[in-house]
């Protein structure tokens, strides 16, 4: 190990717990905000498929421009900085919009919502990079299992929050927007008690001649290295990234027993429930992971077929369970394969890039999606399925991802 690299160690477990507190609110905060809001514009405002498509991509459109920058100053000042900073923000920006939204659906404005989308797209373009530099500590020998655990814990937080959002449509949206910025306050206060715990053992590691990254050609390397990784990232945020956020919405929206809201969010409780049981599954997994990967996206093409099926909001949650099934683990494992491949002192600055690539393409997905949708909603995720199904085998079988 070169001098100029810190070593990988393993947090404290006390540390250890409150990140991993801090950073399943946090990912359940997000969630909450997701479904809130997809509830807020696709069935509360019921906007067409094409304003909600372009409200979205607007909501992820900050990851294009401020992504790496971000990424690069967390390794230049301090994940925990900015971490602090883009939660701060995000808690914020819930609270001003929950001030400025119209109480009545026929008196809304698109000029609020388009600024919440900015500040809520910067604060996750913060937060999220600075959050995943401490993954590779969870576990001393910084594999896979890092990943998958923390995978886990967002998913556990995700569930926890879309059943709380279950209750969104017996108050108003105000308050809902006001308990999400709570929930953001919560995570912060995890987070800064890791950060007491781990204080002494940051003093100790100041000892190690740490280097200070720079923009250069070390990072284009990264970058040609970690090629097909973050084609799966593109993947992922082209065509599954679009149907997780409006697919649900839209068919939930003609569903008669779903109506103006009522257990929308149970839909999201179905897919993240159905993810940690796939996930849990997939951490105990001792066999070849290029084989559970293979099965994983062929379940998934198939599970898509479901939605066609849909005529109901019961038959909307088992297709969505069934999704969530063979879905959740993927993307966990590819991601625990580039962190291995980024080096200490640019972990920051490269997962940056890897969001980039994953929220990035979101935005123009987010776009196609609510084209094709127009033709069906059902039709509108097999094409996205079916596209994301041959990428990946595409790059499965070109690269070295598994070797």
């Amino acid at each position: 190990m070169s001098a100029m690299e810190k070593p990988v160690v393993t947090m404290p477990s006390n540390a250890r717990s409150s990140f991993l507190i801090s950073y399943s609110v946090w990912h359940g905060s997000e969630s909450f905000q997701t479904v809130l809001f997809a509830w807020y514009v696709g069935v509360y405002l019921q906007l067409d498929s094409s304003t909600f498509g372009m409200l979205q991509a607007l909501n992820l459109a900050p990851f294009v421009f401020l992504v790496v920058f971000f990424g690069f100053l967390s390794d230049k000042i301090g994940a925990q900085k900015v971490f602090l900073s883009g939660a701060a923000l995000f808690s914020v920006s819930l609270v001003l919009f929950s001030v400025y939204l119209p109480e009545k659906s026929d008196d809304f404005e698109l000029v609020p919502i388009i600024l919440f989308c900015i500040l809520s797209g910067v604060s996750s373009a913060l937060c999220n990079p600075s959050a995943d530099t401490f993954i590779p500590q969870l576990r001393g020998d910084g594999g896979p299992e890092s990943t998958l655990v923390a995978s886990r814990a967002a998913n556990l937080g995700k569930i926890g929050a879309a059943t709380l959002a279950i209750g969104i449509t017996l108050t108003s949206p105000r308050w809902s927007f006001l308990a999400n910025s709570a929930m953001i306050v919560f995570s912060i206060y995890f987070f800064a008690k890791f950060l007491a715990l781990k204080k002494r053992f940051n003093i100790e590691l100041k000892s190690s001649n740490v280097n200070t990254p720079s923009l250069d050609s070390n990072i284009i390397a990264l970058i040609v290295r970690t090629r097909s990784f973050l084609a799966v990232s593109f993947l992922f945020g082209m065509f599954i990234v679009p149907m997780v956020y409006m697919t649900w919405a839209l068919i939930s929206n003609h569903l008669e027993d779903v109506g103006k809201g009522g257990p929308f969010a149970l839909v999201f409780v179905a897919f993240w429930i159905s993810s940690v049981i796939s996930t849990q599954f997939s951490i105990g997994w001792r066999g070849n992971r290029k084989n559970l990967v293979l099965g994983l996206l062929s379940f998934l093409t198939l599970s898509v077929m479901f939605l066609h099926m849909v005529e109901n909001f019961s038959s909307l949650l088992v297709a969505v369970f069934v999704f969530g099934l063979s879905l959740g683990p993927i993307k966990p494992i590819f991601y625990s394969r580039f962190l291995e491949r980024c080096t200490e002192s640019y972990r920051g600055t490269m997962i940056a890039v890897d969001q980039l690539v994953f929220w990035g393409t979101a935005v123009v997905g987010s776009l196609f999606l609510g084209r094709v949708s127009e033709f069906g909603a059902s039709t509108g995720a097999a094409v996205c399925a079916a596209l994301f199904f041959v990428g990946m085998l595409a790059v499965i079988f070109s690269s070295d991802i598994f070797d």
